[in-house]
C-alpha cells in the first residue's frame, strides 16, 4: 500500500482512521475489484451481470494498465474506491457520447487529460463505525487531485447517471 492521506474520525469508540492508498498488492487490488463487482454489478445493476465470469469488475482499462487506483480502508477492509483512466483517446470520447470539449481544454496535449470513474463509497455503518455520507468520496477525489497535479494532469472528464 502507498498511503496518500489519512483522515481521523473521532467517534464514541475512540478515534479511526481512514487511509487513502494507491494500492500496489494483488490482495488490495482483488478486495477493490470486489467491492467495484458488488456495487456497480450487484446492487446498481450498472454493468449487466453476464459480462463478468467472476465476482470482480475488471474491464478492458484495468486489463490494459490504463489505470491508477484509489482505495479507502477501515481496519483493514476496502470501503472505497476510484480511478484515473489515462488513455488516448479517453473511453468517454471513444465510447460513450459525443460532447463539446470545454474551451480551456481544447487543444492541450491528450496526454495531459484523464478521466475519473469507478468511484465507490460504503459509508454505511462500518467496524462500529458510522461515517459521513459523503466522507469516503471527497477524500477519494482529493487523493486522485494530489495526484493529478502532481504528475501534470491539465483537466479531467467523468460522467455518472442521472439516478447517482
Amino acid at each position: 500500500m502507498r498511503p496518500v492521506k489519512t483522515i481521523i474520525l473521532s467517534t464514541d469508540q475512540g478515534d479511526k482512521e481512514i487511509i487513502f492508498e494507491i494500492p500496489d498488492t494483488a490482495k488490495e487490488l482483488e478486495a477493490m475489484y470486489e467491492l467495484r463487482y458488488e456495487v456497480y454489478v450487484k446492487e446498481k445493476q450498472y454493468i449487466p451481470f453476464e459480462e463478468y465470469k467472476s465476482s470482480q469488475d475488471i474491464d478492458y482499462h484495468d486489463r490494459n494498465n490504463e489505470c491508477t487506483y484509489f482505495i479507502a480502508s477501515l481496519e483493514n477492509e476496502v470501503i472505497g474506491t476510484g480511478r484515473i483512466i489515462q488513455s488516448i483517446p479517453l473511453p468517454i470520447f471513444k465510447d460513450y457520447f459525443a460532447f463539446i470539449e470545454p474551451r480551456g481544454l481544447r487543444g492541450r496535449d491528450d496526454s495531459k487529460k484523464v478521466e475519473i470513474g469507478r468511484i465507490i463509497s460504503r459509508h454505511r455503518h462500518i467496524a462500529n463505525v458510522d461515517i459521513p455520507r459523503h466522507l469516503i468520496v471527497l477524500g477519494i477525489f482529493s487523493s486522485m487531485a494530489d495526484h493529478v497535479a502532481s504528475i501534470g494532469v491539465v483537466g479531467g472528464y467523468g460522467a455518472m447517471k442521472r439516478s447517482a
